[in-house]
């Protein structure tokens, strides 16, 4: 009798036990360690998404880079087999040479002159200001590629007329970057008229830069710019090039300017501020400047980049 009783009792505890394992495990259901499992696959696809998209940007920057060291050894070839500055070259020797691209220049101040300086704009009173997608700032692309094949592509557009940059026609008169986002490389100087430049920002220097670039007016003046560099970028493109500073050296965070203003704001700073923020370039709590990177992650787009022409 104590042995069926005893016997009863564990068919229902073991009836009862099993009925609570099933309601703690839901039909179709998932354990923890499923769950677990699917949890960190799922960060791994993601991890491996932002590895590769972080790949891609270094890889563009590289590239960038590339182009910029391509384009110094062009011209220092253009100087030594040419005798002149590609798109400074004077007006007679673009004809004898048999350049076929913008083959007729007015040869005055900024229009094929040959003194060694590239300028964009010509204000037709003896004076040219070195900013402005304008001629011998157009010319430079045209003598590389289409006149002498030191760099690819065939820019053959400007002439020696008024030049506007349509919106999206760009490309066809100077390179887009290999960064991409809408950077275009483009050329200028930082002279006015030879003797007035802008030493609180740059030597006088024939520049590279690096900004997004839609368009112009008929004199290559004012332009429709864009900043496309994230602080993190001209970060790395500095630093790769130069000194990592934003204020100094060959490498600086200044661009030509879009305002218009052309006696007074031939060049000006990416946006600054005395202390990083996520709308500034960088920072003026040191002379020579900081780049922003501290601040989101320094992926805001608030940076151009000019780099001196060896």
């Amino acid at each position: 009798m104590l042995q069926s009783v005893v016997t009863m009792l564990y068919i229902e505890g073991s009836f009862y036990s099993t009925l609570a394992k099933r309601q703690c495990r839901p039909a179709n259901g998932f354990t923890l360690v499923e769950i677990s499992i699917v949890l960190v696959i799922i960060g791994l696809i993601i991890g491996g998404i932002l590895v590769g998209k972080d790949l891609i940007n270094e890889a563009n920057l590289r590239a960038t880079i590339s182009q910029i060291e391509k384009y110094n050894t062009a011209v220092y070839t253009f100087r030594l087999k040419f005798g002149y500055l590609p798109g400074d070259i004077p007006a007679a020797q673009v004809t004898e040479l048999g350049f076929t691209a913008a083959p007729t220049r007015g040869g005055q101040l900024g229009n094929g002159d040959g003194n060694g300086i590239l300028q964009g704009l010509y204000s037709g009173d003896g004076i040219s200001y070195g900013w402005g997608m304008y001629r011998e700032n157009l010319y430079f692309w045209e003598d590389l590629s289409t006149n002498s094949g030191l760099i690819d592509g065939s820019f053959n557009t400007a002439i020696d007329e008024n030049t506007a940059i349509t919106t999206g026609t760009a490309n066809r008169y100077f390179p887009q970057a290999k960064l991409g986002r809408g950077n275009y490389i483009g050329v200028y100087s930082c002279f006015r008229n030879m003797a007035n430049y802008y030493p609180a920002i740059c030597a006088a220097k024939n520049y590279f830069f690096i900004m997004g670039y839609s368009s112009s007016t008929s004199n290559g003046y004012p332009l429709n710019v864009s900043r496309y560099l994230t602080a993190l970028e001209a970060y790395n493109i500095d630093t790769k090039t130069d000194d990592g500073l934003p204020r100094k050296g060959k490498t600086r965070a200044f661009s030509t300017n879009a305002t218009g203003a052309n006696s007074t704001a031939g060049a000006e700073w990416a946006p600054n501020a005395a202390t990083s923020d996520p709308t500034t370039c960088f920072e003026t709590s040191t002379t020579d400047g900081i780049y922003s990177t501290a601040v989101n992650g320094g992926l805001g787009l608030n940076c151009v980049l000019s780099i001196e022409i060896r």
